[in-house]
């Protein structure tokens, strides 16, 4: 898939992605505007967050502010704020660009293997999610956010993996806490990607585990690279370790305790646990992967053997993880919007959803068939442990929310869709790319109600 036309093709594709994107978002900004629950957290917090620190700056306070997301993006915008003081449309515009660039590089890293139109369809239910409208249209730091988040999968998931890449992934994570502090998780898919930098791209068809285990292969390659790996991801984890020095906790102290949350509207406590973010993660990606798994349909038939056994085997996973914690609709534990309104619809047993019970079942099904039985070996275990440490990173929170979850699985889906054909001749034939469409126009369906709201 690479010849020289390919890449030529994929990279004016990203151009007019990244055009054609911007125009929308500066259409919607200057025009209707974006409604919904984002608009109030822009108006609430991050809003009032960037104006203080232009107030301060060249020296913000960041021991005590009202966002509770650690500050760069906050602090990029104040720093434009101090010295122009833009208006607000301006504001979101710049706010924005992040998510329209992280459309073009997704597009790119497509459509270098599944071609153009291919790459479209992938990419097209990211880019009409209705909370991904609101980044790109809002002042919010998750556009920032997401664009380091998808650079860094991206990263892991590509053919080579060497001390350049180590160092710039650690650069990546450092600005991604910088923006939230959640995205720790991202340490996971860069250590595993530095372990299996020299594994081959190619799998055995028939295995997902290794036959033997023992020796490991290259065992002294690995050693250093994974060292070299968890060297720079440690400047990360040193960010944010003071950040909770200075904070007294993970997150500014007003958000802290329901106490401290009275004191400003709209605040919701973000210290706390969610033992059922592995099910609700896992509901969604359900949900999503219907749209994608028809486009794997001919790589899943050759190993339909393969396919059958991970699908089962993620079910049953995938059913656990929604028996095991609560899954009940409750506003207190942040189990409530999005999704979780469906399990007021249908019922419940011992304060276990049996709606959220079917979504996660059939969530590690997708699982099992999209991410581990028919990507390349290296991108099938990244993306596995990107999975796995969000959904403890999320249990380490108090709020299950969907805008939290639901543009990471719009990301992952597409890479491993794509990785799939990295070494295939064929492309994902030109029916199947109605579904992710379908989906595209659902989402969009969700957002056009938003707009103006």
């Amino acid at each position: 898939m690479h010849h020289p036309e390919h890449r030529r093709s994929a990279i004016l594709l990203a151009i007019g992605v990244l055009i054609v994107h911007t125009a929308l978002r500066v259409a919607v900004i200057l025009g209707p505007g974006m409604g919904g629950p984002s608009a109030q957290d822009e108006h609430r917090f991050h809003i009032p967050v960037i104006e203080r620190f232009g107030e301060q700056w060249p020296a913000p306070d960041v021991s005590e502010y009202h966002a509770a997301a650690t500050p760069a993006h906050h602090l990029v915008l104040a720093f434009i704020e101090s010295i122009a003081s833009p208006s607000l449309e301006t504001l979101r515009v710049l706010s924005g660009l992040p998510v329209s660039l992280h459309i073009a590089l997704l597009a790119w890293w497509c459509a270098r293997r599944v071609g153009v139109v291919g790459a479209v369809a992938l990419t097209l239910p990211l880019t009409f999610s209705p909370h991904v409208v609101a980044f790109s249209t809002l002042v919010l730091p998750e556009s920032s956010s997401w664009l380091l988040v998808g650079a860094l999968l991206m990263l892991a998931c590509a053919k080579r993996f060497e001390t350049a890449a180590c160092v710039m992934g650690g650069a990546l994570l450092l600005a991604s806490v910088g923006v939230r502090q959640l995205t720790l998780w991202c340490a996971a898919p860069l250590w595993v990607a530095a372990w299996l930098g020299a594994a081959p791209l190619l799998h055995n068809p028939a295995r997902v585990v290794p036959a033997t285990v023992w020796p490991i292969d290259q065992p002294k390659a690995r050693l250093v690279r994974s060292v070299i790996c968890l060297a720079c991801t440690l400047p990360a984890f040193g960010l944010i370790a003071w950040f909770v020095w200075l904070w007294g906790g993970l997150v500014p102290p007003v958000f802290q305790s329901a106490e401290a949350a009275l004191a400003i509207d709209g605040a919701v406590v973000n210290q706390g646990r969610s033992p059922a973010s592995g099910a609700f993660v896992l509901s969604i990606l359900g949900l999503a992967g219907l749209a994608f798994t028809p486009l794997v349909i001919r790589p899943l038939l050759e190993r339909r053997s393969l396919v059958t056994r991970w699908a089962l085997l993620g079910g049953a996973v995938g059913l656990l993880a929604a028996l095991i914690p609560l899954t009940s609709y409750d506003m207190e534990s942040g189990r409530w919007g999005g999704l979780w309104k469906g399990v007021r619809l249908a019922p419940v047993f011992a304060d276990r959803s049996v709606f959220i019970a079917a979504l996660s079942t059939l969530g590690g099904a997708m699982t099992g068939v999209l991410v581990l039985a028919l990507p390349p070996t290296r991108v099938r275990w990244v993306l596995l442990s990107a999975l796995g440490a969000a959904i403890v990173a999320h249990a380490m929170g108090a709020q299950l929310f969907q805008r939290y979850i639901e543009p990471l699985l719009l990301i992952v889906l597409p890479i491993a869709v794509a990785a799939t054909f990295e070494e295939r001749e064929d492309r994902p034939p030109l029916w199947t790319l109605v579904m992710p469409c379908g989906l595209a126009l659902a989402l969009l369906a969700l957002t056009v109600q938003r707009i103006g709201a």
